[in-house]
């Protein structure tokens, strides 16, 4: 048993401090076909997530594969939408759907070997395909929870961007106003507008772009409507936005609305569950006891 530990952190330690670097075909490798920074990764990798991302990055480029290109695209276009692009990367995800699977079988082959017991063995084999998943399920969880921020934000920046146009402030100098006074999802995508406007983007872009990070579709009739007034001229922005607002709250009450009437549906079952026999306990409890003294005596 000593020896098998041994071995296992030997063979952890060599995958983890391996120096590829010293071999010449990886570097050419390496220099040539390894991400870009166009793709947003960062090039002071820090972090256990970004060890192992740099490892089993270079263990693929040694043996000369690489993750397919629809892949890197499905996790490029997750990334940005649960704006997590400037600190993790699609090979940061691969990774660890590739090192899961591996930690997980090793885990419960070790708990198998130690207290010899064969169930592990079967947690090993129907638990480490799954943990394949487990990284995609994260991420999709972080796209969800983001757009429902935005969806719960956006009418309460869109109030307050219509307080500060009716206050005399054009329409860009109020989203500043708002974005330096707000904290949140909506508040970083405004910063990025407000900062590619000042390199010289187009505010229309500008805004477009932000639409197609966000994936909302609120904030994309937002950015539209927005848009064709900008076209016409900025006059009669205040009560465009004014009647944004009102649709977007207008929007979220129906959808609260539907959200609770799913959630009672939902109940029903449980509470049958529960609350049944619970009930035909206290109805038929003492008729059952006065029918079994009756029969007893």
């Amino acid at each position: 048993m000593l020896i098998l530990i041994a071995v296992l952190t030997f063979l952890l330690v060599c995958v983890t401090f391996l120096p590829f670097n010293m071999l010449k075909v990886y570097k050419l490798k390496r220099r040539f076909n390894f991400q870009s920074v166009k793709e947003g990764i960062p090039l002071n990798k820090s972090g256990l997530v970004k060890k192992i991302s740099k490892n089993v990055g270079n263990l693929l480029l040694f043996f000369n594969l690489q993750m397919s290109q629809r892949q890197k695209q499905n996790l490029v276009e997750k990334l940005t939408e649960a704006a997590l692009i400037s600190r993790w990367t699609p090979m940061d995800i691969y990774s660890l759907q590739l090192v899961l699977p591996i930690c997980i079988s090793l885990f419960y082959i070790f708990l198998a070997l130690v207290n010899g017991d064969p169930i592990f063995y079967y947690f090993a084999l129907f638990l480490s395909p799954l943990s394949y998943f487990l990284p995609s399920i994260w991420l999709t969880n972080q796209v969800r929870k983001r757009k429902e921020n935005i969806s719960s934000e956006l009418p309460h920046y869109i109030n307050s961007i219509a307080i500060m146009c009716e206050a005399g402030l054009n329409l860009f100098p109020a989203i500043k106003e708002v974005s330096e006074r707000k904290n949140g999802v909506l508040s970083d995508e405004l910063n990025q507008v407000l900062y590619e406007v000042s390199l010289g983007t187009p505010q229309s872009e500008a805004l477009e772009q932000m639409a197609e990070r966000c994936q909302s579709d609120e904030m994309s009739r937002f950015v539209s409507i927005v848009n064709q007034t900008l076209e016409r001229g900025s006059a009669g922005i205040t009560n465009i936005l004014r009647q944004q607002a009102a649709e977007v709250w207008e929007r979220r009450k129906k959808r609260a609305q539907e959200m609770g009437a799913k959630a009672s549906a939902k109940l029903f079952f449980p509470l049958m569950l529960l609350a049944f026999p619970a009930t035909i306990i206290f109805i038929l409890g003492p008729v059952l006891l006065e029918v079994a003294k009756f029969i007893l005596s």
